[in-house]
């Protein structure tokens, strides 16, 4: 979850990367990265963001 500073929210969005790209590299807050500019720039404008961490599913995988 990605909160703006200060206490005017105005919206709250959920962001999903790619199949094959983590969360992290998503939002460019892996360690040497810079920061995504569309994260900086929703943020400035006051959107709170969340972005999911995916599971691998397996095959082997069965509901009871």
């Amino acid at each position: 979850m990605f909160f703006p500073e200060g206490p005017s929210r105005q919206a709250a969005i959920t962001a999903v990367p790619g199949e094959k790209q983590s969360a992290e590299d998503f939002a460019g807050i892996t360690e040497g990265m810079t920061t995504a500019g569309w994260l900086g720039g929703l943020l400035g404008r006051g959107v709170a963001l969340a972005i999911p961490q995916m599971m691998e599913r397996r095959a082997d995988h069965h509901c009871a």
